[in-house]
């Protein structure tokens, strides 16, 4: 499991997220480069039509960090930055995934989760439009995971 679907499985299993995130929590993996859109995601939108608060988590590419390694055994520490889109109806504004950002912030800052070290949040873009959906409203958090690759 890559740190990204830990991150995914972390979200996606916390209800007080899910309660502010009506319209679900996705794995990147599994969201086509088109995006979300109401054929293939209709639980993401109302029965208007209307994008709800949505979260999506992309994990980029993992990275070593030869700064922190042991030769013999192997291991080296690695990085990967995951990020958490989050989207509403352009016209429903910015607080409620803002909301949702808080909590995320809550669950992953400082924490361990399956197979890493720590996370830390790195990045935060905060009132954006995105063009794609329609000029919804969108927020973004990126956290580093530090873990560690060695022979199994």
């Amino acid at each position: 499991m890559s740190y990204a679907e830990a991150v995914f499985a972390l979200l996606d299993a916390d209800a007080p997220l899910a309660a502010v995130l009506v319209g679900g929590i996705y794995n990147g993996r599994d969201v086509p480069e088109e995006g979300i859109n109401r054929e293939d995601y209709p639980d993401a939108y109302d029965s208007n039509g209307l994008l709800q608060p949505v979260a999506v988590v992309r994990g980029r590419r993992v990275v070593p960090d030869q700064a922190f390694r042991v030769v013999e055994a192997q291991f080296v520490a690695v990085n990967q930055v995951v990020e958490i889109w989050f989207y509403d109806d352009k016209d429903s504004g910015w607080d409620t995934i803002e909301s949702a950002g808080q909590l995320v912030y809550e669950l992953l800052q400082d924490q361990q989760i399956s197979g890493a070290y720590n996370c830390k949040l790195v990045n935060s873009i905060e009132e954006e439009r995105d063009p794609d959906l329609g000029g919804a409203c969108l927020h973004r958090l990126d956290f580093q995971v530090t873990g560690r690759k060695q022979p199994a």
